[in-house]
């Protein structure tokens, strides 16, 4: 499993859909131990991809929480292919006003 996928996240912020941070995590525990280690934070984690119409579908829903609660942390972890990082997870982002 750890060859196939690749935990990229968008920690969100503000009150539009505009990532702070785009990192790549190997695995679930590195990303637990820098993004979500502040224990009194309320955190939404959502796994999508690129590739999941459903998960992409969803996206704005996502950009809605972020902004309507400020008590609430939103991350975004991208299961795309890590060999499509440059190639398809940052210009979808680019395109879509993710970052």
């Amino acid at each position: 499993m750890k060859y196939v996928l690749c935990f990229s996240f968008l920690f969100l912020l503000s009150n539009t859909i505009q990532a702070q941070n785009v990192a790549v995590f190997d695995n679930y525990l590195s990303l637990k131990e820098e993004i979500l280690s502040d224990k009194n934070t309320i955190y939404v984690v959502n796994f999508w991809a690129t590739w999941c119409g459903p998960c992409v579908k969803e996206l704005p829903h996502f950009e809605q929480l972020n902004s309507e609660n400020k008590n609430i942390k939103v991350v975004l972890v991208s299961l795309d292919f890590k060999n499509t990082l440059e190639s398809k997870l940052k210009p979808f982002l680019k395109k879509n006003v993710l970052v």
